[in-house]
């Protein structure tokens, strides 16, 4: 509902693209109640806080590194469905972007943001020193973590965030 609609929402909306999006958001609230949140929104609350940004942005502009993190070869898996079901997952969210790759689907997502009118990059909403981004991966919610697919720790989360 949301990825056919969100562009002429934000650029030309419509009562149809509007109830789409609406659908689209109340299903996905719906879903995260279900599954709970990983890193996106564990990260997203920071940037909020510090930044302003509002949470659909900030949640937004962590997808990159997600994507990234989530479909490195070396990644730790530790979901109970294990690895293959893991990566036929990230493979199926990369083919609803429409693209084939990971760096494709970063491209195509910071892209999106652009359209929207969202600032795609960290560096220019002020992540522009390794202090930072050591701060806000020392603020992280560990309990948000513990549904995330991934092993993560600092180091790794700040090698993907700063791609």
């Amino acid at each position: 509902y949301i990825l056919p609609n969100i562009y002429n929402a934000v650029h030309d909306p419509k009562p149809d693209n509007r109830y789409n999006m609406s659908l689209g958001s109340y299903l996905a609230g719906k879903a995260i109640n279900i599954s709970k949140t990983t890193i996106p929104h564990a990260l997203a609350y920071h940037l909020t806080k510090i930044y302003g940004l509002t949470h659909g942005h900030a949640v937004s502009i962590t997808i990159p590194a997600c994507i990234l993190l989530n479909t490195a070869v070396d990644a730790k898996v530790t979901t109970p469905a294990g690895k293959e079901d893991h990566e036929k997952t990230m493979d199926e969210l990369i083919a609803m972007l429409g693209q084939q790759t990971p760096e494709d689907a970063v491209f195509f997502w910071r892209n999106l943001m652009k359209h929207c009118g969202l600032e795609p990059s960290l560096k220019a909403i002020g992540m522009d020193t390794p202090e930072k981004y050591k701060a806000w991966v020392q603020s992280l919610d560990v309990t948000r973590l513990g549904n995330h697919p991934v092993a993560v720790d600092e180091d790794l989360l700040i090698k993907y965030l700063n791609k």
